[in-house]
């Protein structure tokens, strides 16, 4: 019997041939072209050497053009992305990374700001956003660099978070209008930095178009430098950038955490309508009501005027209202009032007491305090002045008068303990220490928060042409309104009050939010 053949067997079969043909080969090429296998080797290998060092200089070449368009593109916008200046020792990625990113800028640049009801936005292109070529009279250009190099010696180092040259060219014509000496201002964060830029892009539109009014935009932690620029791209105007500092951003010496969270954990299982508050929404209360006005970059401003991120704008501001209030020696202007929970605010009126008996020195012998009491006069109304809105006299909130009422807030813990809000504590100070006469009422102006949850818009005709808003809303706004009351149309908050129920018992209670008479359709708030 033939036995089949081993498979180590048929391996050295295979393999034998091969390394004997493999040998014949080798012995040929040695034995016959030497010279010719040796000389086409190094031609090879010069040639491999040759094409490195052209790809290394070119890659060098590259790496320092790049670096240099990046310095320059720097130099002009006078701004450096990633927070170091040119004499950090700039390297080829941190240019290219900051050209990528003006890159991106400029693409974007040209899609913000849309066209709004009644308004065309116009780009802003200031002296770091600029290069203009210019024409020799032969028609040849100029070498661009130069151009570069002259725009950027009019741009002093940004080390002061100030966007946009006030001296610089503008697109269309700055017309000269009489102004005030005041600020418009927004304290936002990263996270709401698109709702900031929508409040800028209305401001913008409806009022400070041609009036070019500065603004400040303050931040608890510092914003990204890619949301500052898309930001100050917005305004004709400078726009500065700052952050609160630290000690006016946290817990106050004596405050108990715990004692703060319990607060709200006792009235909620005691079954009050109440949500729970956290402690950076107090850190936020506390700084808008106390130090807003004394950060340094409103230092020289005569006036400041607030407007919150997420803040929509629903009519033409025509007159100046900073203007108004320095003629007529006014010192806080507001344009629509709401009610608070009282659950939230149990110790206002005795806090209001004691204030008065405390402090009766620097109480003025008229002031507002009418808007605070109900008819009984030992009862808080709850009323407060709409401050997400709002326009103050720097020096009144940097008082000794507004610093002692602040001060004794701070010393109740009233914001950490129960829930006074910036309005609350504003309105409170304000019409304390403030006569009637010296608090504008801004009745024409339409206006709506993120929310929603605080909206008015005129109800008048003539008003209401130069505005984008619905009159006559389907749903009401939420809240209860107290212009009537402090316009002299009721003698209370809460008289004239309209109960609507639904089949189901679902009620909603309405009070004017116009300032015409109470009959008139205004605010809900749904009650149980």
């Amino acid at each position: 019997m033939i036995q089949a053949p081993s498979r180590y067997a048929r391996v050295i079969r295979v393999i034998v041939p091969f390394a004997a043909l493999s040998g014949l080969v080798y012995l040929f090429l040695i034995t016959f072209i030497p010279d010719h296998y040796e000389a086409a080797s190094s031609s090879i290998s010069s040639s491999a050497l040759s094409l490195r060092s052209s790809l290394v200089k070119g890659g060098e070449a590259v790496k320092s053009g790049y670096q240099e368009v990046a310095n320059k593109k720097a130099a002009l916008l006078n701004i450096d992305f990633l927070g170091k200046t040119e004499h950090d020792g700039d390297d080829g990625a941190r240019a290219i990374k900051r050209a990528r990113a003006q890159k991106e800028f400029d693409l974007k640049g040209g899609t913000d700001g849309q066209k709004r009801t009644g308004h065309h936005h116009h780009h802003h292109h200031s002296s770091k956003q600029q290069i203009q070529q210019k024409q020799t009279g032969s028609g040849e250009a100029e070498d661009p660099n130069d151009a570069v190099d002259e725009q950027a010696k009019k741009v002093e180092l940004n080390t002061n978070n100030i966007y946009n040259d006030p001296t610089a060219e503008a697109d269309e014509p700055i017309y000269e209008v009489e102004k005030a000496n005041g600020v418009l201002v927004v304290f936002t964060s990263e996270e709401q930095i698109q709702d900031a830029r929508q409040t800028v892009r209305d401001m913008e539109d409806r009022f400070n178009r041609g009036r070019n009014y500065p603004w400040v935009i303050l931040s608890a932690l510092p914003l990204t430098e890619r949301s500052k620029l898309l930001t100050a791209q917005l305004t004709k105007g400078t726009m500065t950038f700052g952050t609160v500092p630290k000690a006016h951003y946290r817990l106050p010496k004596g405050i108990d955490v715990g004692k703060s969270m319990a607060k709200d954990r006792e009235l909620i299982f005691a079954g009050v309508n109440i949500n729970r508050t956290a402690i950076s929404e107090r850190h936020r209360w506390r700084y808008l009501s106390g130090f807003l006005a004394r950060h340094e970059l409103l230092d020289g401003y005569e006036f400041f005027w607030r407007v919150d991120p997420g803040l929509e704008i629903f009519c033409d501001i025509d007159d100046d209202p900073m203007l108004e209030m320095k003629k007529s020696g006014q010192k806080f202007a507001w344009s629509m009032s709401t009610t608070e929970n009282k659950d939230g605010v149990l110790s206002a009126w005795t806090f209001v007491d004691t204030f008065k008996k405390s402090h009766a020195d620097v109480l003025p012998q008229h002031n507002s305090e009418f808007f605070l009491a109900k008819e009984t006069g030992d009862e808080f109304t709850t009323c407060t002045f709409g401050v997400q809105n709002s326009i103050g006299r720097v020096d009144f909130f940097r008082s000794p008068e507004y610093l002692a009422f602040f001060d004794a807030i701070e010393h109740e813990g009233l914001i950490y303990y129960e829930k006074f809000t910036d309005a609350i504590v504003a309105t409170l100070g304000i019409s304390l220490l403030l006569p009637k006469s010296q608090i504008l009422h801004l009745g024409g102006m339409g206006w709506a928060t993120v929310s929603k949850e605080w909206s008015y818009c005129p109800q008048s005709s003539e008003l209401n042409a130069k505005c984008h808003c619905n009159p006559n809303p389907a749903i009401k706004p939420a809240h209860l309104s107290c212009n009537s009351f402090w316009l002299g149309n009721t003698k209370s908050p809460r008289k004239h009050e309209r109960l609507e129920c639904d089949k189901e018992g679902k009620c909603v209670l309405y009070i004017d939010v116009t300032d015409e008479p109470v009959d008139q359709v205004g605010g809900g708030m749904e009650q149980s």
